[in-house]
């Protein structure tokens, strides 16, 4: 196993400082332009990745966030008309709360879309070549968690 010296190191802080940044501009970009922030988009996609519906635990999973936080996240995105809540019974539990897409929310991660699809390419892809992103690729394949 190669140990952890200065490369790796420097390595790693330049990729969190990457994704730190992009994930400030995509936060910036999404609220001004669409009064959506990266939180509330992610949430969005997610649900729409999952076919529109998912429990609050499964969310939260997906999006490595802990169940009291997107709790709040989803209260706060109902009151938008983005989500609908609901509790109903899963395997024997009465108090599973499910989450799914309005049309509203549709429509807003749909237009936010557009923006963040802009500055992933601007901030990442334009920059990534073929080989690099086979490098990538295979690279968080070793690391996923």
């Amino acid at each position: 196993m190669p140990r952890l010296d200065a490369e790796r190191v420097g390595a790693w802080r330049g990729l969190v400082r990457l994704v730190d940044g992009v994930r400030r501009e995509l936060d910036a970009e999404l609220t001004l332009a669409h009064e959506l922030s990266l939180a509330w988009f992610e949430a969005l996609a997610a649900l729409r990745d999952a076919g529109g519906r998912l429990r609050v635990v499964e969310l939260a999973t997906d999006l490595g966030d802990v169940v009291s936080s997107v709790s709040r996240r989803v209260a706060r995105m109902a009151e938008q008309d983005y989500v609908e809540r609901a509790v109903e019974p899963v395997d024997g539990d009465h108090r599973t709360v499910t989450v799914a897409l309005t049309p509203a929310g549709r429509a807003a991660w749909r237009e936010a879309n557009v923006t963040y699809r802009r500055v992933v390419q601007q901030r990442f892809a334009a920059k990534v070549t073929d080989s690099d992103l086979v490098v990538l690729q295979r690279l968080l394949s070793k690391t996923a968690l």
